[in-house]
This record gives structure tokens, C-alpha cells and sequence, in this order.
């Protein structure tokens, strides 16, 4: 879950990374196609890059200690104690997420819905112009 919000996260910034790169440098060329496939190169990047790890692990030799041993008998008494769940942000962010497309996708439905009908019936009502 934490994986994809993070996926989500650094394509959203290199995203952002690209489009400020197109606007400050090739907003005003007229060669349209170098601009498509700038943009088109960096939506594919934004996709690849997150996928790619780069870690580095490091061994540390823990010193050796020797715990002494100790016999237990059956005389202590175990103590019922409820533990709390911490709450997940990360769930709760995800859920909100979901809402929040799932709003939006049936709100995209009904628009879609009600251009088919505006098409399909040859005029539009209350045009203005």
C-alpha cells in the first residue's frame, strides 16, 4: 500500500519536473513534434524512474553477548492487557483516494452520458451566442 502511494508520489513529482522543464524552455518553439515527444519521453519516465531502487547495504558485525540462564517456574501470572492498533494514515489516505476517484469517474460517466444524448438529438437547447 505504502509502495504505491510512494510510486504515485515520485511520478506526480517527476511529472511536475517535466512540465516545469516544458514551460520554461520549450514553451515558445513552434516544433510541435520535439515538444510531443519531450512530454511523451517524460510521462514515460515518470512511469520507469520510481520502479528503480537504489540502495546500498552496509554489514555491521554486532557484538557477541551472552545472556544468562534463568529457569522459570509456573508461578507468575499473566496479565490480560489489550493492545491499541495504531491508526494507518496510509489506509485511511488510500480510502479517501479511492472516494475521491470514484466520485470523480461517475461524475466523468455522467458528463459522458450527457454528450452522447446532446449529440444524438442533432441540437442544443439554450444556445446562445
Amino acid at each position: 500500500m505504502q509502495e504505491l502511494i510512494f510510486h504515485l508520489l515520485k511520478s506526480s513529482a517527476l511529472i511536475a519536473i517535466f512540465y516545469l522543464a516544458y514551460f520554461i524552455l520549450l514553451k515558445q518553439e513552434t516544433s510541435f513534434m520535439q515538444n510531443r515527444k519531450f512530454l511523451l519521453v517524460g510521462l514515460a519516465t515518470s512511469l520507469v524512474l520510481p520502479l528503480i531502487y537504489l540502495t546500498q547495504q552496509e554489514y555491521i558485525e554486532l557484538p557477541s553477548t551472552e545472556i544468562p540462564y534463568t529457569v522459570m517456574n509456573g508461578d507468575f501470572q499473566q496479565e490480560n492487557t489489550v493492545i491499541e492498533e495504531p491508526t494507518d494514515w496510509w489506509q485511511i489516505g488510500f480510502y479517501v483516494y479511492l472516494f475521491g476517484v470514484s466520485v470523480m469517474s461517475l461524475r466523468f460517466a455522467f458528463q459522458i452520458y450527457s454528450l452522447k444524448k446532446v449529440i444524438n438529438s442533432g441540437f442544443l437547447k439554450n444556445t446562445r451566442i
